[in-house]
């Protein structure tokens, strides 16, 4: 309804390790939150990287309202967990980000977030592409 472009730049081909349950989750939340956080007429891509022989990077890149500089060390902690309002009002939490790095974690991946305040934000799930110890 904010008529957001959303483009996915996976490869199809490509496989990685992971518990499905959990990335899956993690994508629908981060999309969400592009989506609560990008103005109308914005865009969001999603799109994987190779990192090393044996991470990919996920990245959630959306041209939003970006997070301000002194709340980005903040966001993955319950402690600066909170709720903010997407640019038309739209409510939320404050803890999907939180249970989103744990989960990464769960899956022996990471979860970290670059961004700049007005510009957009980039968040950036590191996952396996192998069993561990293969």
């Amino acid at each position: 309804s904010k008529d957001i472009q959303v483009s996915n730049e996976i490869d199809k081909n490509l496989n990685v390790y992971i518990d499905t349950f959990l990335v899956s989750t993690i994508l629908r939340n981060l999309l969400s939150n592009a989506l609560k956080f990008t103005k109308r007429g914005g865009s969001i891509k999603v799109k994987a990287e190779n990192k090393s022989n044996n991470t990919i990077d996920i990245c959630v890149i959306d041209n939003g309202i970006g997070i301000k500089a002194d709340k980005l060390d903040k966001i993955f902690k319950l402690s600066g967990s909170s709720s903010q309002k997407g640019t038309e009002d739209e409510a939320g939490t404050g803890l999907g980000l939180l249970v989103c790095k744990e989960f990464a974690k769960k899956n022996k991946g990471d979860l970290t977030v670059s961004s700049e305040e007005n510009v957009g934000s980039t968040f950036i799930l590191n996952v396996l592409k192998f069993k561990p110890g293969e």
